[in-house]
């Protein structure tokens, strides 16, 4: 793509102009419990698959050699540059009336992500971040700030029917001051929490955006286990340098 700042600033008013226009209709059934079990028994709604893909035919118009993989209608389209696409990031949220629902994408150009949207539509507040350019909530740009050790709250988002992934997290815990599970990122971002691990069985448009956002908050990330981080592996440690090491030690099981 030969002016790829130009195309994202484009793509974003798009997205904003859509989630705009479905503000009221996503208003109007926000909190209400209807919704269908998907293959891997997480709650789905009709808005869902709709917004999804009205997301996508409006992205297609700035650009349609750009794909999409979405988390209601699968791949689409050219794989060296597309959309990870999220329509309502948080459903579990959304049926149950509670604000921090979202809508998330990420761009992903020749296997890294470059720009990463998070719009919560309840509060009205958009939080995004581009690579190499930092992270900004509402237009201000977000630092994520320093802490010891052991006066950390960590933000999980876990499978707890695995047994190792539960260990580890009880070695975090007992070294730093909190660990939460409140299904919302988001709040990190605003002082809520320090540090991000994710370890469960969401798809890459659930945890892409998030590494993204942390990184250029400041934080250092990777793959659990890894060195580096790899959009396509389910799994996140994301913290500020200064702790990072300390983290990564305890979710090994030789900590």
């Amino acid at each position: 793509m030969d002016n790829l700042d130009e195309y994202i600033k484009n793509a974003e008013a798009a997205i904003l102009a859509v989630l705009k226009e479905w503000h009221p209709r996503l208003m109007e059934h926000f909190g209400e419990n209807n919704y269908s079990l998907k293959a891997d028994k997480t709650v789905v709604t009709e808005l869902d698959k709709s917004l999804e893909i009205e997301l996508k035919d409006a992205l297609k118009i700035l650009n349609p050699k750009v794909g999409y993989l979405g988390e209601e209608h699968g791949q689409e389209g050219p794989k060296d540059i597309f959309w990870l696409v999220d329509p309502i990031d948080g459903t579990e949220l959304y049926i149950r009336g509670l604000d921090g629902c979202r809508t998330l994408l990420c761009l992903i150009v020749n296997d890294e992500p470059v720009y990463a949207f998070a719009y919560r539509f309840v509060k009205g507040d958009l939080f995004t971040a581009q690579k190499g350019k930092g992270m900004f909530h509402d237009g201000v740009q977000v630092h994520i700030k320093p802490r010891v050790l052991n006066r950390l709250w960590v933000e999980v988002s876990i499978d707890m029917n695995n047994e190792e992934t539960m260990a580890a997290i009880v070695r975090i815990a007992k070294n730093v001051n909190a660990v939460l599970y409140t299904k919302e990122f988001l709040r990190i971002f605003e002082g809520f929490a320090d540090a991000h691990i994710a370890a469960s069985l969401g798809g890459p448009w659930d945890y892409t955006p998030r590494a993204l956002f942390m990184q250029e908050a400041g934080a250092r990330i990777s793959n659990i286990g890894s060195e580096t981080y790899d959009y396509k592996n389910p799994t996140l440690l994301a913290a500020h340098p200064d702790v990072f090491d300390d983290l990564k030690n305890l979710l090994s099981p030789q900590a």
